[in-house]
């Protein structure tokens, strides 16, 4: 199976996604969702409530509730390569995450408990993309008014996950002991 290795060209996916693409190592895209979710959790798993309801700055999102948006969003962009993979053409509407996040209210929860959801909602998208006949791949859709393939929602899925793990790195200090 080589269609999980094909990277997705420009048009594929709505330019803002580009970032998110480019983050993506080349290479077989389903070993590397099974490895930065576990890359992920270890990174998160050590902190403690106080730090996983850090925000870096008034009106950002704390840790856990980057965590409960990590899990929303690849449950929209599964649902999208679900299903353009299965050739429904119908348009889907984009999402807001400013009105996810609050409404999710993570901060709620427990760490654990949304590391374990996030895990979970992994598993089910790798279990998709590894259920994928190769032709599935190419298939593509209209999601908030912008053609993308199920490959392309597939590196996106992955990009944003390392983008906000950068972020959590860089803004919130994560893994640096502080």
């Amino acid at each position: 199976m080589t269609a999980p290795a094909t990277v997705p060209a420009a048009d594929e996916y709505a330019t803002s996604y580009a970032g998110y693409v480019a983050r993506v190592p080349p290479g077989n895209i389903i070993p590397q969702l099974k490895r930065q979710i576990d890359d992920t959790v270890a990174l998160l798993r050590p902190l403690d409530a106080a730090r996983a309801r850090h925000r870096y700055a008034s009106g950002k999102w704390s840790v856990i509730e980057i965590v409960g948006h990590l899990a929303d969003a690849e449950r929209i962009f599964a649902y999208r390569a679900l299903r353009f993979a299965r050739g429904d053409q119908s348009p889907l509407p984009g999402f807001d995450e400013n009105t996810y996040v609050p409404a999710a209210e993570s901060d709620r929860r427990a760490l654990s408990d949304v590391l374990a959801e996030f895990q979970t909602v992994r598993a089910a998208t790798v279990a998709l993309f590894e259920s994928l006949p190769d032709a599935a791949w190419a298939r593509s859709g209209v999601a908030s008014g912008h053609r993308m393939t199920v490959r392309a929602a597939a590196r996106v899925i992955s990009g944003h996950e390392l983008h906000h793990v950068e972020v959590l790195k860089t803004r919130y200090g994560v893994g640096s002991g502080g």
